[in-house]
């Protein structure tokens, strides 16, 4: 079974890695107890049970969405969800808001990173395709700690120039409306990055 990482943040906090590579019924046979709701998609179905295979192995019940899509847990501890291709992460908190983003490497992340770095951005970073990886990452962790007042990426966040560490490092976004500056964490392989944040 592909359990991939589990690593530790700070106290209270954990960040999980799957790596999927069962099928659908492979992945249901490992959950026989929990139902888990239809998916419009069979990749969409292994992650759903991925997630909450994770949650399994971190012991933790109660995962419900609210109605814009973001998942809660009942018992009030904080989480944050990403996937990407055949890796999902898990990110749980207990008593602070976190966010996570990993995402796998794509050349396509070059040409679409005018859609969601802004001017002061893209002549301050270097054009590379892991920052920018790190930059869709960080902004995608930060929306997911406040939600829909950072719809625009562009507008509502900038990521401040940083030099890139080989395996992982720290970098700082800066919210344009209130001023909070967030310290994000990164971590690198050959597949993907993987950025968060905690409040």
């Amino acid at each position: 079974m592909p359990f991939h990482s589990c690593f530790s943040p700070e106290m209270g906090c954990a960040v999980y890695v799957w790596h999927i590579q069962e099928s659908v019924e492979e992945l249901e046979v490992l959950l026989p107890q929990v139902d888990v709701p239809a998916s419009r998609s069979q990749q969409r179905r292994k992650e759903r049970l991925a997630v909450r295979l994770l949650l399994q192995q971190a012991n933790v019940t109660g995962l419900a969405y609210e109605e814009s899509g973001k998942p809660i847990l009942t018992d009030g501890r904080y989480i944050s969800i990403s996937h990407s291709h055949d890796w999902v992460c898990v990110a749980l908190h207990d008593s602070r808001p976190i966010g996570i983003d990993l995402e796998c490497f794509s050349d396509r992340m070059l040409a679409l990173s005018p859609r969601f770095m802004n001017t002061e951005e893209l002549a301050s970073l270097p054009h590379d395709k892991t920052v920018m990886h790190l930059v869709w990452c960080a902004k995608e962790a930060a929306y997911k700690i406040y939600g829909d007042t950072l719809v625009d990426f562009r507008a509502s966040m900038t990521v401040l120039p940083f030099v890139l560490s080989v395996g992982g490092g720290t970098f700082f976004l800066q919210l344009k409306t209130g001023g909070a500056r967030l310290t994000m964490k990164y971590m690198l392989n050959a597949e993907y990055a993987l950025v968060y944040s905690i409040l």
